[in-house]
């Protein structure tokens, strides 16, 4: 998941919840919401998407953000090639 909050949050849930899906990674530019994030799903934690990419096996990234930031994570996540390119971080 790339942003964590409340609305990243409830979007993570509902992939942790699927049987053929795990959330495997978080990245928010806020300490304490990230922190939050890490403990309630047991998963590691960032603050660049890009050292996420580097660091973990995701097949598809879900980015919940803002419009303006939502661009450069989804086109770092085409060029990563995780899953769909389509933009957090799951296994399916």
């Amino acid at each position: 998941m790339v942003g964590v909050g409340r609305a990243g949050t409830r979007h993570a849930r509902a992939f942790a919840l699927h049987p053929k899906t795990e959330v495997v990674a978080g990245v928010n530019r806020g300490n304490e919401t990230l922190d939050v994030f890490k403990e309630r799903f047991g998963v590691p934690g960032y603050n660049d998407f890009e050292e996420m990419l580097r660091k973990e096996r995701i097949d598809v990234a879900c980015a919940v953000l803002p419009v303006r930031a939502n661009a450069e994570v989804v086109t770092g996540c085409a060029r990563d090639e995780c899953g769909g390119g389509a933009g957090g971080a799951f296994r399916g």
